[in-house]
This record gives structure tokens, sequence and C-alpha cells, in this order.
């Protein structure tokens, strides 16, 4: 494949600079792969070095047939004959080293400290350490990419996480905070394997640990109906009014939203109070579909954990400011937990929050 470099012209003279910029993105790109080979014509139609010569346009900005065939041509053909083209330099090699180790680390997530109670991280830490010693051991981004884990991953994956312990934590009510009519109550607690059943109108933290960082997956699943209001809830609180105050990743099943909300005083006994600060038009089906949260600072990021495994955080997803862009007050811990508000519309659900993990908050 040959990737031909954008050409300065008269009609895009006020973006040279994006033009250079796009050029040398593109270099880096070629530079990583054998089968791709960087035809160079920035400055081809510049006949003196700078600046863009009408005579090779028809229009300004398309290059005429003479312009095809003495500039474009002769650079096709350098290219693929392996001339003039670019290498990895050190910047660039230690930039793909990161990238490539960001995507191992990614799949120790769920196996950090904070996925387990202290006796079980006695077992689990040397198996995550080794891990670890291999990633940075790794000197070349093809020898973090050809990284094989899995023995270790395996390992750790036998050992709890404490998810399950939230999970039966928030079942029983214990140190739990609520607000719930019986419907909701009796259906959650029947839900099973690390889920819980939404059906009507509720919410409930457990609130036996508080988060300020954390990270966490949730799945909406064996959807029946159409939901508007449920999903999980982090550094949340319950008020005085059985309010809560906090943040609400919120799943649209129809159409495809992730919804990030601000909650002061809402689905309580107190009027309701919500800001919504970011999401994302989804382009495939939210239900069924496993997504990570991650929360640093003041911002949450969304992925789908298919994309985070594979790409680390450089994939695609939604991220929003909790203090929306300086307006809102953040709050900086609480406890996670789920809400669900759909008496309206009769849906029923599962909803999967696991692999909750984070830096406990000290009051």
């Amino acid at each position: 494949m040959v990737l031909l470099s954008v050409n300065h012209c008269p009609a895009r003279n006020t973006i040279r600079p994006q033009i250079s910029e796009t050029n040398r993105l593109m270099q880096n790109l070629a530079a990583q792969y054998d089968w791709i080979s960087y035809a160079e014509v920035e400055y081809a139609f510049c006949d003196n070095g700078t600046t863009p010569d009408n005579y090779w346009f028809i229009d300004g900005l398309h290059p005429s047939a003479a312009g095809y065939k003495q500039k474009i041509v002769p650079a096709i053909r350098s290219a693929l004959l392996g001339e003039n083209q670019s290498t990895l330099n050190d910047d660039l090699s230690d930039e793909l080293l990161k990238a490539a180790k960001s995507i191992q680390y990614a799949r120790l997530t769920n196996y950090r400290e904070s996925a387990f109670r202290a006796e079980e991280w006695t077992v689990a830490k040397p198996l995550y350490e080794a891990a670890v010693a291999k990633i940075e051991a790794c000197k070349t981004a093809e020898e973090a990419e050809a990284l094989n884990l899995s023995s270790y991953v395996d390992q750790l994956e036998q050992i709890k996480n404490v998810g399950d312990y939230s999970f039966e934590e928030f079942i029983s009510g214990n140190g739990c905070d609520k607000w719930e009519t019986d419907t909701f109550r009796e259906a959650l607690e029947s839900g099973k394997n690390g889920s819980f059943k939404l059906v009507h109108d509720g919410h409930r933290l457990n609130t036996n640990t508080l988060y300020s960082d954390m990270t966490f997956l949730f799945k909406l699943s064996d959807v029946n109906g159409i939901f508007d209001v449920a999903g999980p809830l982090f550094r949340a609180t319950q008020s005085d009014a059985l309010g809560i105050q906090g943040y609400m990743i919120n799943i649209v099943t129809e159409p495809n939203y992730i919804q990030i909300w601000y909650f002061e005083e809402c689905f309580g006994t107190a009027n309701k109070n919500m800001h919504y600060i970011g999401g994302w038009v989804f382009p495939g089906e939210v239900e069924d579909t496993e997504f990570r949260a991650i929360v640093e600072g003041n911002m949450v990021y969304i992925y789908t954990e298919e994309d985070y495994q594979a790409k680390g955080k450089d994939a695609y997803g939604c991220s929003a400011d909790l203090s929306f862009g300086g307006k809102l007050t953040p709050y900086t811990s609480g406890a996670y937990g789920v809400l669900c508000w759909n008496s309206n519309t009769g849906a029923t659900g599962m909803m999967t929050i696991s692999d909750i993990q984070g830096t406990p908050f000290q009051p």
C-alpha cells in the first residue's frame, strides 16, 4: 500500500500547519509497517519550495492532469521502490512501546490489590507482580504485543474477587442505604450470579466501602421492554430526603444511549434536581454489551470492555467532566449502587455490576 501525503494548494493556505501535522502522523504510521510505503508530495506543487503554484491546479484545490503526471505519479513510483522511506525514531519507538504496555496493563486491571481482601492479596500479590514485571521488562512494542499473560490471569481469576463480596453485601442490604418499592426490593434480592433483577422503582447503595477513584464493569441483559432509567451509581450518598446525591450512568435501550447524570436530591422524596453532563450515542446495542467505567479525579471514562481489553485507555468511548466545566460542585467520594425507575414502562432486566475496585475513601 502507498500512503500519499496531503499536498499544499492555494485553496488551503489557511490550514498549512494542519496539513504538515497530518503528514507527520502518516509518516509515523507508515514507518510502523513494512507493507505501507509513504509517498511525499507535501511541497510537490510549490515551485519556490514554500508557496503552491496555481499552474498545477484546475481550481486551486484539485491537481491538473499535468500535476498528477509530473508530480504525483513519480512520488508513488519512488515509494513503491522503497526510496526515501521513514524509519522509527527513538521518540516514536518509545510511544509505541508505551501504548503496547498500556494494553497489557489493561488486562490486569481486575487483579490489582484493591480487587482482593487482605488475606487473598497475599496469595494474589506474587502473581500480579510477576505479570507486571513481565510487562516492564519488554524493550520493544513487538515484544510487548507478543507477551502472553494468560497463565497469570487464569491463576488470579481463581482467587475470589471483591466484587463477589460486594454483591453479597448489596443483596443482603447490610450496610446499604436504600429507597425502594416492595416490588423493586423483592426483585433485586432475587438476583443471581452477581446480577440484580430490575423491576419497578428504587435505588440501593452499598455503603460498606466508599470510593474516590474506582473502576467497575456493568451490563444490562435479559431485557423485556424499553429501559429509560436504569444503571449504576457511583460516588453517591443518600440524602435525608432519601434522594441520591452523586452520579449515575444511565442506560437507555431505545435509542441506544449511555448517559452520565449529576444528581442532587434525586429519586427520593424530595424534588428531583439533575444535570446531564455527558454521554455516548452508542453505535451498537447497549443490551448485552459489557462496559467499563473508570473514575479518576474529576473525570469518568466509559468504554466497551472488549475495546478496553484490546486497546487500553486508547479505546474509543466517552468521557465526562464530573464538574461540568466547573459549573457543578463535584462529588469526590461515595458509594456505588444501582438505580431503576421503570414503573412507567414496565420494563424488566438484569443489571450486572462486577469487578468493583478502587481507592477506599477514609472520612
